[in-house]
């Protein structure tokens, strides 16, 4: 391998993570029942074992809360 093919590789392996993540993050905000999201923790760990939970649900915390509240007022 090339000297700056390696540095390439990780890039690449890098942003396929982040795209896989962001996705996941997507699917989280969309589901309805504990164990869905349970299972999209669980494939996240597989995908990204790099990351926290608490780093995973940060972006989309002020969203999850705002779904939570209107599922709240609906019940």
């Amino acid at each position: 391998m090339k000297k700056g093919q390696v540095r390439q590789t990780e890039l690449h392996k890098r942003e396929k993570r982040r795209e896989k993540t962001n996705i996941l993050r997507r699917k989280y905000l969309n589901t309805k029942t504990e164990e869905e999201r349970k299972a999209i923790l669980e494939k996240l760990m597989k995908v990204n074992p790099y990351i926290t939970i608490e780093q995973f649900l940060k972006p989309i915390e002020k969203r999850l809360s705002k779904i939570e509240n209107k599922i709240e007022k609906q019940e």
